[in-house]
């Protein structure tokens, strides 16, 4: 009983330092290939375990308070993924995504992604954005690119942020384990932007057939 008392004595001390110090996160774990027809994962990840100063290479944050996120996603007919994400404790999204290549299309795979989240439980926004990436050897890096706005139709929607991601996901049994690099910044200026350094796993629901 003690024990249990003292761990949420700690939860509550950090919870505000959790929320000041963190920011909005920039992780998906996915590449541009979607999830097959009826096919089902669930997403876990570690964000923002690390993050640098890209203007003055100096370790803003390392280790805790880091933020988590938990997700669902599930395929959809016409190469269409749906899914939802809780990055804890500050943010929830839910997203639709579609692949533009058809799934024979040998040399890339690219989606085009649409998110609507809800930050520090007040403040909507959009997150649009594309993913591209390549199967090599059931290897698959990626590339992303997503703007930010505010949900809102006011001035403030012209103010825009950006990220840039760079990551791979590399199979593992029945999941995918995925590092990702997030360069979060305003405008054209990714110099003074932020580095954040994030790993995911991706694994699958399977559903254990009836006798």
């Amino acid at each position: 009983m003690q024990k249990n008392f003292s761990n949420f004595f700690h939860f509550i001390f950090l919870l505000p330092i959790l929320i000041l110090l963190s920011c909005l996160a920039t992780t998906n774990y996915y590449t541009g290939r979607t999830l097959l027809p009826g096919k089902k994962v669930v997403v876990g990840g570690i964000d923002n375990f690390l993050i640098k100063d890209i203007e003055t290479g100096q370790t803003v944050r390392f280790g805790l308070p880091y933020m988590t996120s938990l997700g669902f996603a599930a395929g959809l007919p016409r190469r269409l993924e749906t899914g939802l994400y809780w990055h804890f404790p500050e943010s929830f999204e839910t997203y639709l995504r579609w692949q533009a290549n058809p799934r024979s299309f040998c040399y890339f795979d690219l989606s085009l992604n649409s998110h609507f989240g809800v930050f520090a439980f007040s403040y909507p926004y959009i997150k649009l954005g594309v993913s591209l990436s390549k199967e090599i050897h059931g290897v698959e890096p990626f590339l992303n690119y997503y703007v930010y706005t505010n949900a809102k139709l006011t001035e403030e929607f012209k103010e825009t942020s950006r990220s840039l991601g760079l990551g791979i996901a590399i199979p593992i049994p029945r999941a995918q384990l995925i590092p990702e690099i997030n360069f979060s910044f305003t405008g054209n200026e990714i110099s003074k932007g932020l580095m954040m350094f994030n790993v995911g796993l991706r694994a699958r629901v399977e559903h254990k057939k009836r006798n």
